[in-house]
């Protein structure tokens, strides 16, 4: 743990109710008997870097990309609606273990860490006797950029760039973590990279058509790939998603060797198991390769898939399996988690608990998200209308997502009558966030780590 943490978590003992009696372990297979306390559910959080939603077989992909995440998708409750709040890393996981928008945040640049002044999941965690380990893999999330507040062990060892292959380590440190945790309650926070650019074929899930004979190689730098982007035809296209598909299905069966460990140690059932994206891809969806400067749905609308623990005494039941429409968001995971486990947060969330959204009397909620990447946009998601502003030259697009999910149309701004509404409601939002803006904070960057931003197209603007 960080000695910012550690500073931090001294009010926070104070101020969170401990909701959770004792620590005994209760029989892993049999509710516990009179006079016994449960143990806390584990959690496991599982973020896979650049996932596509509709790339998945439990999202309706026909091709078998992911059969250990269909399962967990089968095990639990599958969000058919779920909304990132940025389009690229930082940002995007900076608001799902803070519950803030990243406006909030401050969050700008490449070299923008989350503030210290914010009580991440992982803090609010420690302070009930979890014990939090994480295994990242991509430098956007690393400790330089702040995300190892609250963690007691954090393995940046897989953060391996553009060039490396890096679930299976995920998973292996993963496992070592599985077998030596000496009991008491555990949050383990895994992120797996792969699915990121650059594009990878993997022998066990070669998905290429053998004749393909273009321009697109396996592994080419995300540089190189854009200065192909005008030239890129149907089937060059087809070859770069063949690639990304590889890699989503290498890195489904490292998550699934994860899954299956936490079934043979008979921690699988009572735990927390959550799964998504930090964001998606575009693959010229609209005109575009990779992600960050845009809010298209095919980079913001992720997967998000909760395993809620069976019944245990204290703890909040999640929905029963199966599927569910009504929209959500990142931010909610922090209140999902803390509300599950029994317990109150002591700060402020914007996020509202996933359980707590599925009551029928909650008052429909309007979503945002953004980013200040590319032409520098923001967006409210309200009912079946999505709002993008795109500020620095004052327009704005408007989509009905119920009749276009893809946003290929944008509607007739006569069309609509709740425009005016929307865009009222989406300037309050960016008024009020702008208002609680932390003053944010910056990571300094060496050239080399600049130039290996780069190499994962990343560096400012276009």
């Amino acid at each position: 743990m960080t000695k910012i943490a550690e500073r931090r978590l001294a009010p926070l003992l104070a101020a969170t109710l401990l909701a959770c009696g004792g620590a005994a372990e209760a029989p892993v297979e049999a509710p516990p008997e009179a006079g016994q306390t449960a143990q806390p559910p584990n959690v496991v959080l599982i973020v896979v870097d650049t996932l596509r939603r509709d790339h998945l077989g439990c999202y309706g992909y026909e091709r078998a990309t992911s059969p250990h995440i269909d399962r967990l998708a089968r095990e639990g409750v599958r969000y058919a609606n779920a909304l990132s709040q940025a389009p690229w890393t930082t940002p995007s996981l900076g608001a799902l273990f803070t519950s803030q928008y990243p406006s909030t945040l401050g969050i700008e640049n490449d070299r923008s860490a989350v503030p210290d002044e914010f009580v991440l999941l992982p803090e609010a965690l420690a302070s009930h006797g979890y014990t939090n380990a994480a295994v990242i893999s991509h430098t956007f999330c690393s400790a330089k950029w702040r995300f190892d507040q609250g963690f007691q062990h954090f393995d940046e060892s897989n953060v391996l760039g553009h060039d490396g292959v890096s679930s299976q380590g995920v998973s292996d440190d993963a496992l070592d973590f599985l077998a030596s945790h000496a009991g008491g309650p555990f949050f383990l926070w895994l992120h797996y990279f792969d699915p990121h650019f650059a594009y990878k074929g993997h022998a066990e899930h070669d998905f290429r058509d053998a004749s393909y004979a273009g321009a697109v190689r396996d592994g080419m730098p995300f540089s190189e790939l854009t200065q192909l982007r005008e030239s890129l035809g149907a089937v060059d296209v087809a070859q770069i998603v063949d690639l990304y598909d590889s890699e989503i299905a290498h890195t489904d069966g490292q998550i699934g060797r994860v899954l299956d460990d936490l079934r043979q140690r008979g921690l699988f059932e009572d735990s927390l198991v959550i799964l998504t994206a930090d964001h998606g891809e575009e693959f010229l969806d609209h005109g575009r390769l990779g992600h960050a400067k845009t809010l298209y749905q095919e980079l913001v609308h992720v997967p998000l898939l909760v395993k809620f623990p069976r019944a245990t005494p204290g703890v909040v039941e999640g929905p029963t399996p199966g599927v569910v429409e009504r929209r959500v968001a990142l931010i909610d995971v922090y209140p999902t988690v803390l509300e599950v486990l029994g317990l109150e947060s002591a700060v402020p969330l914007e996020g509202r608990s996933l359980p707590r959204s599925e009551d029928p009397d909650a008052a429909p909620r309007s979503l945002f998200c953004e980013t200040s990447r590319g032409k520098r946009q923001r967006a409210i998601v309200r009912g079946r209308y999505k709002l993008v502003e795109r500020i620095r030259r004052g327009e704005f697009d408007v989509f009905d997502l119920a009749v276009d999910p893809l946003e290929q149309v944008p509607l007739d701004p006569g069309q609509v009558a709740q425009l005016a509404d929307l865009r009222a409601e989406l300037e309050a939002w960016a008024t009020d966030v702008a208002a609680r803006a932390s003053a944010g904070a910056e990571v300094e960057l060496s050239e080399e780590e600049l130039s290996e931003l780069e190499a994962l197209g990343y560096g400012g603007d276009d």
